[in-house]
């Protein structure tokens, strides 16, 4: 039996050894800190917004954009652009579509590679826009074009083996297909990352001809999406300005590695705890746990 516990224990020991090893460099322990909290804030956002078309207040449909510009465009460009080759842009469309939830991920897998100092930046933009536009959801659901107006086809859900979950599918505006790459676009010309900026904004652009076009959104809801960006982009400039300006700044704010102080400060205090980052995991876990709970 001695020699069973002699073999098991130092199992555990360099499990926990390795934890501790993991979590006691401070780039690594940044990077994971900020990775965790953003899952576990962007679920929050997520369930949030689930409940943003409860509350009770009017639903509006497609007059505003009737009224701007006498018909949909998206019943312009389904009549006009789909039907030159509906397999080929009924695909693509779905194509695009997804992609949008996998892409900005993809954008913080790149930021953590290449400069993870700045991964706290990228993901307080991310958080703070989620948080913003729930508000707007409550205050004004609107329908999206497929729902609002019968001549309009669902691109979406055309090769879609089942319905398309969606736990507020009124929750159009402002489209946050088209805020979300552009607010990464700013920042990154922001952190004077030029290509990759001109590359996000590039797929801003499609997903903003893809959601009018598959009757997800309005021109409009377009409009409000890049209105919210750029606004959280000139708040997150103006808060770095001041920061500055600030004779002593409670919090460090990190350089870049040209040498610049640019974006969101961060606090240090709470990224130096390993077991602030174990509370947070454990939250996340209990949170998804919860979640897929309520959808059985």
């Amino acid at each position: 039996m001695s020699t069973i516990s002699g073999t098991v224990r130092p199992k555990r020991g360099f499990t926990l050894a390795w934890a501790r090893g993991l979590l006691r460099e401070p780039e690594r322990r940044q990077l994971f800190f900020w990775w965790v909290l953003a899952w576990l804030a962007l679920a929050v956002c997520a369930l949030m917004r689930g409940y943003m078309d409860d509350i009770g207040l009017p639903v509006h449909g497609a007059g505003t954009e009737e009224a701007l510009f006498g018909l949909l465009p998206t019943v312009w460009l389904q009549d006009h652009v789909y039907r030159l080759s509906p397999t080929f842009f009924s695909w693509a469309v779905r194509a695009i579509h997804g992609s949008w939830f996998v892409v900005p991920w993809l954008i913080g897998l790149f930021v953590s590679w290449k400069r993870p100092e700045r991964i706290g930046s990228f993901f307080m933009c991310w958080i703070a826009l989620h948080f913003i536009v729930n508000p707007m959801f409550a205050i004004f659901p609107l329908q999206p074009p497929w729902m609002a107006n019968a001549e309009v086809t669902r691109l979406v859900a055309l090769h879609a083996a089942r319905e398309i979950p969606d736990n507020n599918p009124l929750a159009a505006m402002p489209s946050l297909h088209v805020a979300l790459p552009l607010l990464i676009s700013l920042w990154l010309f922001r952190e004077r990352w030029t290509i990759p900026a001109l590359a996000m904004l590039a797929y801003t652009a499609l997903v903003a001809f893809e959601v009018v076009l598959s009757g997800e959104h309005y021109v409009v809801d377009v409009a409000g999406g890049v209105v919210v960006a750029v606004a959280i982009a000139l708040a997150v400039e103006l808060s770095h300005r001041f920061a500055i300006s600030r004779p002593a700044a409670r919090s460090q704010p990190i350089a870049s590695p040209g040498g610049a102080q640019l974006g969101v400060t961060t606090p240090a205090g709470l990224m130096s705890q390993p077991r602030v980052i174990f509370l947070l995991t454990g939250a996340l876990i209990l949170l998804v746990s919860v979640k897929v709970a309520l959808t059985l």
